[in-house]
């Protein structure tokens, strides 16, 4: 989905699989709210479950299950240089059992210029990596101090 202003509502995304974002990649100002990605996988990339591109909102999912060959077990995203509020906010989501080959086991939050996704009230927990952030990696390619508002 590459729209702009997409609303994802008690979806289910169980088991599915592609090269790159397993169950779903979506474009910015997306509104995902209750849906589970569970058993999903990237077969020859990134991002097992999601790949949501900011400004976002995922609020009340679940992740479980899932995994990719290299970043983002479960969710790949990153921040944008077009300033503050530009960011994916992940709300009362549960992030458990996911794996990658390479490095995030549930997350790969890559920030831009300052700009990084925000997690308020997640649970992340049994998530694992090959190489590193088992649960959470963080990539900054700023010179400026990257943050991860938790």
């Amino acid at each position: 989905v590459t729209s702009t202003y997409s609303d994802v509502i008690d979806c289910d995304f169980i088991g599915n699989t592609a090269p790159t974002n397993g169950a779903l990649g979506i474009g910015p100002r997306a509104n995902l709210l209750r849906c589970r990605f569970i058993g999903n996988s990237a077969t020859q990339g990134d991002t097992g479950a999601l790949g949501i591109s900011p400004p976002a909102r995922v609020v009340d999912c679940v992740f479980l299950g899932n995994s990719c060959t290299s970043f983002g077990g479960a969710v790949y995203t990153s921040g944008s240089s077009s300033g503050s509020g530009n960011h994916v906010d992940f709300v009362n989501c549960l992030f458990a059992h996911n794996s990658s080959g390479v490095a995030g086991g549930a997350l790969f939050l890559y920030e831009s210029f300052g700009v990084g996704p925000y997690l308020t009230n997640c649970t992340i927990a049994d998530n694992s990596a090959a190489q590193s952030g088992g649960g959470v990696r963080m990539r900054s390619t700023s010179s400026s101090v990257a943050t991860l508002p938790i």
